[in-house]
């Protein structure tokens, strides 16, 4: 039988992997060397592969304390970019959230193996060092080198991580860093694995098989219980109308998050600064505190994802507090010719609205949620409210407001989704949460839509759509709210019912019948459920 060389083919406990630590003492400089300059190709991609788990494992932790960059994560921002607006909704509504993490997970693991592949250098770069200290010099250049000066042009980070918002010193800081991690372990673990392992192991091409399979079975079951566990259903149920109307307002943890990052923006709000410029006479440099101490406003606005589907769960309502957008504005002094206001953030998003929607008093540059200051991932220190328009123009982590001639496509509409973005008129089924229910009298409930045109009438078919009843609609908190809705029925025989919601705007116009996807205007249709009812 022909057979692969590995190391893998003993089964052998983590202890004994790492069992240099203990046996450390006992190594001689010429032992480790000598080790070292022995180990096969197989061997050298292990401890390549192993080097590089500690060495991502640092990287990462930097990022996330804000120091530098992360590979993998710069590398699927790229992707993102690079995919068309129709492809990435399918993606979105999909798999949600979880596509970003899958696709993370894909390039983590790629980019492992590249550190593999830097481990086969093991024996020609200490053959023709002779010395440790300049190996472990060698392979710290090698990532070092191809992060700096590869990877992060080819991602869009500039050379040396220039483009991104830790500048080239962090990005050079982290990335020297998880280098020099890896050499060092790569070479301690090349030379324990070769001093624990002095004979060739072999793996048969069955046994092989055998791995890889149970490898992507295990995948594809964390996978599965990522989106069933952590992502949840994508439809919100309640029980009672009671528990609906108690959920009027969408507590913060709860609240809907859609974010293009794999990784937010922590800000110091401390150090950060609104800067509001370009057409205006007057520019603006305002600091978190000087914002705080200004007369708040409080609205009540719902929220609505632009690739929300048809009874979707991306939406929700809150109230903001924070400075109408107005009074900024006018301060600015906007120029005549000026015809949108961009927004720009921490994490490089941009946005723009006409100069209109800006300078509606409604619009607020918020600063708390439901009476908190706004929660990292709701866009901390401030973020832009709109309401009327999809949540994608409520741009978060705002750090610049400029105004600009013409119009502007944001980042989401550079990908072909909606410039206009304007709310669907849409009804929502939430009640009853199960698809079972027994009793003469069924309540039957949710919430309906349609922006800043409001919302007059909700109609409810018990019967798939043939006939309609009105809804008894409970009064809005504001006029940038949703309206909450119930009807009671009473079946007249126990089976299997299609009930059917749609909803009217403010101007008496019927919500849109036709099913449309979320891409590129916002989904349309009307929302159905099947409901069992037991007499």
């Amino acid at each position: 039988m022909t057979c692969l060389e590995s190391p893998l083919s003993r089964m052998m406990p983590v202890s004994e992997l790492f069992g240099a630590v203990r046996r450390s003492k006992k190594m001689t400089a010429a032992s480790v060397d000598g080790s070292i300059n022995r180990v096969s190709q197989g061997t050298a991609f292990l401890s390549g592969v192993l080097a590089g788990l500690v060495s991502i494992a640092v990287m990462y932790s930097l990022r996330v304390a804000q120091v530098g960059i992360f590979i993998p994560e710069l590398a699927v921002g790229a992707l993102v970019n690079a995919t068309p607006g129709n492809i990435e909704s399918f993606f979105v509504i999909q798999m949600g959230e979880l596509a970003k993490y899958t696709a993370l997970f894909v390039a983590t693991l790629l980019y492992l193996v590249i550190h593999g592949a830097y481990g086969l250098a093991i024996p020609a770069i200490q053959r023709h060092s002779g010395r440790r200290f300049v190996s472990v010099g060698a392979f710290a250049l090698i990532p070092a080198a191809f992060d700096l000066l590869l990877f992060m042009p080819l991602f869009g980070a500039g050379l040396l991580g220039t483009a991104t918002t830790a500048g080239w010193v962090g990005a050079s800081v982290n990335t020297t860093v998880s280098s020099l991690v890896y050499s060092g372990t790569l070479l301690f673990v090349a030379a324990d694995f070769r001093m624990s392992y002095p004979e060739r192991l072999k793996v048969s091409r069955r046994t092989f098989v055998k791995s890889v399979a149970v490898l992507v079975l295990g995948l594809a079951a964390l996978a599965y219980g990522l989106d069933t566990f952590v992502l949840g259903p994508s439809r919100t149920g309640y029980k009672t109308i009671a528990e609906l109307f108690a959920n009027e307002v969408t507590p913060n943890d709860e609240f809907y998050v859609v974010t293009k990052n794999l990784i937010d923006p922590t800000i110091d709000a401390g150090g950060w600064n609104l800067k509001i410029d370009g057409e205006v006479s007057s520019p603006l440099n305002l600091s978190y505190q000087e914002l705080l101490a200004r007369k708040q406003t409080d609205l009540y606005v719902t929220f609505e994802c632009v690739s929300n589907e048809v009874g979707g769960g991306l939406i929700s309502n809150a109230k903001w507090s924070g400075i109408p957008l107005s009074t900024l504005l006018s301060e600015a002094g906007v120029a005549q010719d000026a015809g949108y206001c961009v927004c720009a953030c921490e994490d490089g998003y941009t946005e723009g609205i006409p100069v209109a929607k800006a300078l509606d008093p409604r619009t607020i540059l918020a600063l708390s949620m439901n009476g908190q200051p706004l929660p990292k991932s709701h866009g901390f220190p401030a973020r832009v409210v709109v309401p009327g328009l999809y949540g994608m123009f409520s741009a978060k982590w705002v750090n610049r407001i400029t105004l600009v001639k013409g119009e502007y496509k944001g980042y989401w509409q550079q990908k072909g989704w909606t410039n206009s973005g304007e709310i669907n008129t849409t009804a929502i089924i939430r009640v009853p949460k199960d698809s079972s229910v027994s009793g003469p009298m069924v309540s039957i409930g949710g919430v309906a839509f349609a922006g800043v045109r409001g919302v007059s009438r909700v109609e409810v078919s018990t019967d798939g759509g043939t006939s309609w009843n009105a809804a008894v609609l409970k009064p809005p908190l504001s006029s940038t709210s949703w309206v909450l809705w119930e009807y009671a029925w009473s079946p007249s025989r126990t089976g299997r019912y299609r009930i059917v919601a749609r909803a009217y705007d403010g101007g008496g116009t019927l919500q849109g019948a036709k099913p449309a996807p979320p891409f590129p205007d916002g989904a349309s249709g009307y929302d159905t459920i099947d409901l069992s009812v037991s007499l």
